[in-house]
């Protein structure tokens, strides 16, 4: 099981390269599940001003966490989420939007305003990179819309502010 981590790299150059999303169902819960979770965020530092689809990996890690489970994961792993975060804005603001090739659509800065939704839903902070994604309610409409995962409830016991 590995992700996409060499830089320069794009895309995984055999689908057996990418995550097996069937194998980490089974592991939501492990630390495992969660430093693999942490460490797509964290070596976007190496993708610097290159297009990755790692944030969209990402993404859809963070929509295989129920909404309690999206909760107790930001809670429980505060510092090293915010290092992944730090890894996620870094990226992101040395990256244009690019389309990479993934089922969401959008551009990686879009990802990266998604990705940075999902690691800061418990600090209560919210930053786009891009024009897309202004507001948490809208990323949360999007993942209701792409996904059938409903966030507004998180979103209101959080209170992200804009």
């Amino acid at each position: 099981m590995s992700y996409n981590s060499e830089p320069n790299q794009t895309q995984p150059k055999d689908p057996s390269a990418s995550i097996r999303w069937s194998h980490l169902r089974g592991c939501l819960e492990s630390s495992y599940f969660k430093n693999i979770l942490l460490d797509i965020c964290k070596s976007l530092v190496d993708y610097k001003y290159q297009p990755t689809n790692l944030p969209f990996q990402a993404i859809e890690l963070f929509c295989e966490l129920s909404p309690t489970e999206l909760r107790r994961f930001t809670e429980h792993y505060a510092a090293p989420t915010a290092a992944a975060y730090q890894a996620v804005y870094e990226y992101a603001t040395t990256a244009d939007n690019w389309r990479v090739d993934c089922q969401l659509g959008f551009g990686v800065k879009d990802h990266c305003s998604i990705l940075g939704f999902f690691l800061n839903i418990d600090n209560r902070k919210f930053e786009n990179f891009t024009g897309n994604f202004t507001t948490p309610e809208v990323i949360c409409e999007l993942i209701e819309d792409w996904k059938g995962i409903d966030l507004t409830q998180l979103l209101a016991e959080r209170a992200i502010s804009t």
